[in-house]
């Protein structure tokens, strides 16, 4: 899977903007918890998570993965982002700067 810097950044842009805290959840199906779920809308749920657990390998956020095998997982939370992540929001930001990366 190639990565696609557009999601990363949306993601990061939702985590940083959750008013209700971390962490945020996105599963299949039904969430019924009192953390925030994720919309996602139409993008493919298996490649969000797999860019939200990249996120994680880049020391961007902290991430759980919430269930699944090898093959795939059932869900994931992000815990909270690490300064980095938001450093790399910030950067992101700037138009100039968002080229760039």
């Amino acid at each position: 899977m190639k990565e696609d810097w557009d999601l990363l950044r949306w993601i990061l842009n939702e985590a940083e903007l959750c008013d209700s805290g971390y962490p945020i959840i996105l599963t299949q199906g039904i969430y019924n918890g009192s953390h925030h779920k994720l919309d996602i809308g139409e993008r493919d749920f298996f490649k969000v998570c797999q860019h939200i657990r990249l996120l994680d390998d880049a020391g961007l956020a902290k991430v759980r993965v919430l269930g699944g095998n090898h093959l795939s997982v059932a869900g994931v939370a992000i815990d909270r982002l690490t300064i980095s992540g938001h450093g790399f929001i910030e950067v992101a930001r700037d138009e100039n700067q968002g080229k760039r990366i």
